[in-house]
């Protein structure tokens, strides 16, 4: 893989589609620097990866769903395990319930790092659509904007088709709502998804925050009336479980009871997850969180796309140099990265210092032109969807690592 510059033209006005709501409110936040992105900056700059490495890359994420989808089943079947991922036993039957009846999934990222001819595994963000726009459209249009295009090839092109068809197939109708945080990036990512929905036949409506939610006769609908039937969100489970937490201390035990009527709270998504069909689903709540890694390394001990990942620094970790992430976090968050002598030589703060942590082993990151490069592998309805890119010149990517765009040399040059 190589990183590109050049000094480019400017971008031409057109070169996004402002009929499509998520790609003109994309384009005012680039416009405006609210986008963590390297499109429009000049010198411009975007990575190239040959045909068999992104293939490679393909053939990894595929594995590495399976064996993560092998491993959920493996904590859910053991009590000892679901301890280990911090979550309180009064959700654990919801989550096993969500999985034993394979509630469905729309999208899912794996962090991938590059490692000669193959790829390692960082983490699985399986509750998250960050960076989704970017890797199935706004990657190809900058290209095809500056005639990049006519000799590689999208690196995001089947993510679209994909994340249709995974409407299609997920078995829901009617109405969906999008929920999201007042974020302008998670108002794009969720109009983008929202576009595909409608492509698949689906009615939607946007909710920003829970205002738009209520109880009626003991049913969850919106202000308009309309019973609530899907949701697609981008809280993270583990903050509905959070604001349990919070509703117990509010409320006690009466958080989880049944409600006639009143405003909707991000916890009710847990009483209703059966009732209400939520992407992600709940079960997504395991792969997710990086408990699963040290589970992973147990399962398949010295897989290829594996690092070596344990629940505390092992001799062996302490010889190599090991990276210590909280088991749940996000954005690159109270990550610390040691070196053999034991002593962090980079380390982020945040919210997530109270949590427990695993320790896995140091991949060093080729260096591109000063920046190092994390790969986003797409897994969308369980196939492979495509690859996107955040660089950083700190060896800890965080949400303010632009993201790059990726291309595949065409196959006829």
């Amino acid at each position: 893989m190589k990183r590109i510059t050049f000094d480019p033209r400017e971008l031409a006005p057109g070169w996004l589609d402002l009929n499509d709501p998520a790609q003109k409110l994309f384009g005012e936040c680039l416009h405006r620097g609210l986008v963590h992105a390297r499109f429009g900056q000049t010198p411009a700059s975007f990575y190239l990866m040959d045909g068999e490495s992104a293939r490679e890359c393909a053939r990894a994420a595929t594995e590495l769903h399976g064996m993560c989808m092998a491993a959920t089943a493996e904590v859910l079947r053991r009590n000892d395990l679901l301890e280990r991922f911090d979550i309180e036993p009064v959700h654990w039957e919801r989550i096993r319930r969500s999985f034993a009846a394979n509630h469905p999934s729309l999208t899912g990222r794996f962090d991938l790092g590059e490692a000669g001819s193959s790829f390692k595994l960082f983490e699985y963000n399986a509750d998250s659509a960050a960076t989704l726009i970017e890797c199935a459209v706004i990657q190809q249009k900058w290209a095809e904007s500056y005639g990049i295009s006519a000799t590689t090839e999208s690196a995001g092109s089947i993510l679209e088709p994909l994340l249709v068809g995974a409407w299609r197939k997920a078995g829901v109708s009617g109405l969906v709502h999008f929920l999201v945080d007042d974020d302008l990036e998670e108002r794009y990512t969720a109009l983008y998804v929202m576009g595909c929905a409608r492509k698949a036949g689906l009615r939607t409506r946007l909710c920003v925050g829970f205002d738009d939610l209520v109880w009626h006769d003991g049913a969850l609908v919106d202000v308009d009336g309309a019973p609530v039937q899907t949701i697609w969100k981008t809280w993270m489970w583990e903050t509905a479980f959070a604001d349990h937490r919070r509703g117990l201390a509010e409320e006690g035990e009466r958080v989880m009871a049944p409600r006639r009527c009143g405003k909707a709270r991000l916890a009710d998504l847990l009483r209703t997850h059966e009732a209400v069909t939520v992407f992600e689903p709940l079960w997504k709540v395991i792969p997710s969180n990086k408990g699963i890694l040290p589970v992973l390394w147990e399962l398949f001990p010295d897989h290829p796309n594996l690092l070596c990942a344990e629940w505390s620094p092992t001799e062996a970790l302490r010889r190599s140099g090991y990276v210590r992430k909280p088991i749940v976090g996000r954005c690159g968050r109270n990550i610390s990265i040691h070196g053999t002598d034991g002593v962090p030589t980079h380390e982020t703060g945040g919210e997530f210092h109270k949590r427990p942590s695993i320790f896995q082993d140091h991949l060093r990151l080729p260096s591109h032109d000063g920046f190092h490069a994390v790969l986003g592998a797409w897994i969308v309805g369980g196939a492979f969807g495509g690859i996107g890119i955040r660089e950083d010149r700190s060896p800890i990517t965080s949400a303010d690592s632009p993201f790059a765009a990726l291309r595949v040399r065409s196959s006829a040059h």
